[in-house]
């Protein structure tokens, strides 16, 4: 009975530690803005997990987790940027969407 104490408790610290990170991740989501270049997204965000490009600009998708550390949904954040490196817009959408719009 104790064994299976301490790997209940493990297992909630892991995913209590992972959704914390994510939580961090979530707020570095929300402080992108309109007129930023890429290098300002690189070093607030990291490297995207997609990317993709055409002549008027490129987008780039992450990786987003939306609500409570044990009731959490994962969401996709893409931001856009124009030809000039800026970016546009940037919004969130379901994981369905984002894989049904962005083809991969």
């Amino acid at each position: 009975m104790k064994k299976m104490t301490i790997a209940t408790l493990f297992a909630a610290c892991m995913v209590m530690t992972s959704c914390h990170t994510t939580t961090l991740a979530t707020r570095k989501l929300d402080r992108v803005e309109v007129g930023m270049n890429k290098d300002d997204i690189r070093k607030l965000l990291g490297t995207p997990f997609y990317k993709r490009a055409n002549e008027t600009g490129e987008q780039w998708a992450y990786r987003k987790c939306i609500g409570d550390v044990l009731d959490a949904e994962e969401a996709i954040f893409v931001v856009t940027f124009n030809e000039y490196n800026k970016v546009v817009e940037y919004e969130t959408m379901e994981p369905v969407l984002f894989y049904r719009h962005y083809h991969f």
